[in-house]
């Protein structure tokens, strides 16, 4: 996140899937960046692009 903090943006983070849906009920946000586990997040989502990341790492 130290990428978009550099490039004027604020960021937020959520450590588990319960937080952030609770981050989501405090303001509104522009765009949701996931780890490959957060399906049930994308489900409850409405109306923010979400991009999903993805790695392995060996």
């Amino acid at each position: 996140m130290i990428i978009l903090k550099n490039n004027g943006y604020n960021s937020y983070n959520a450590y588990s899937g319960t937080e952030a849906l609770l981050l989501l009920l405090e303001k509104k946000y522009d765009l949701m960046l996931l780890g490959l586990n957060g399906e049930e997040i994308i489900k409850k989502v409405d109306n923010i692009p979400i991009i999903v990341i993805s790695a392995k790492v060996s």
